[in-house]
C-alpha cells in the first residue's frame, strides 16, 4: 500500500506542473491583451490630440509660417509663431505616444533609438528647451525622465530675442 501511495504522488507531479504552466500562460495572455488594448486606447487619444492641434490652422498657414521663419527678411506674425508652436506640440504628442508604446514593449529598441535621434534634432532648434522646461510637468514622469536624459547628451542652442522674433519658440 505504501508503494502505491508513493507512485501516486509521483504520478500527479506532471499534472500539477501542467496546471501551473497553463495558469501562467493564461496570465501572460491576459496581460498581453491588456497591454495591447491600453496601447490602442493611448494611440487613439494621441491621434485625437494631434487632430485638435492640427485643426487650429490650415496646412498653407503652416507652410507660410515656416517660410517666414526661414527667411530672415520676412517679419513673423504672432499667429505664425503660434502655428509653429502648435506643430511642435503635435510632434511631441507623437514622441510621447511612441515612448508609451516602447515602455509596453510594442516598439523595438531600434525604432526607439531612431525616435530619440529625431527628438534630439528637434531640440537643436532654438527655444525648444525653453518650451520643454515650461511644459514638461504636463507629460508622464517616465517620459520626462527619458527626455531629460536625452537633453543631458546634447547642446540645445540658447533662446534669445532674435530666435523668438523668428518664431523658434
Amino acid at each position: 500500500m505504501m508503494l502505491e501511495s508513493g507512485t501516486g504522488r509521483w504520478g500527479t507531479g506532471p499534472w500539477v506542473f501542467g496546471v501551473i504552466a497553463s495558469l501562467l500562460f493564461v496570465g501572460f495572455e491576459i496581460k498581453q491583451s491588456r497591454d495591447i488594448a491600453l496601447a490602442d486606447i493611448y494611440q487613439q487619444r494621441s491621434a485625437m490630440q494631434v487632430d485638435v492641434i492640427l485643426s487650429l490652422y490650415a496646412p498653407e498657414q503652416f507652410e507660410e509660417a515656416l517660410t517666414r521663419r526661414r527667411n530672415k527678411n520676412l517679419e513673423m506674425t504672432r499667429f505664425d509663431k503660434s502655428v509653429l508652436t502648435f506643430n511642435w506640440e503635435a510632434k511631441f504628442v507623437y514622441f510621447e505616444n511612441l515612448h508609451f508604446q516602447y515602455g509596453l514593449g510594442m516598439i523595438t529598441e531600434e525604432e526607439w533609438a531612431a525616435t530619440q535621434e529625431w527628438l534630439s534634432l528637434e531640440f537643436l532648434t532654438p527655444c525648444r528647451l525653453r518650451w520643454w522646461e515650461g511644459n514638461k510637468a504636463t507629460w508622464r514622469k517616465s517620459f520626462v525622465s527619458d527626455v531629460n536624459i536625452l537633453l543631458s547628451k546634447i547642446d540645445s542652442p540658447p533662446c534669445d530675442d532674435s530666435a523668438m522674433q523668428q518664431g523658434q519658440s
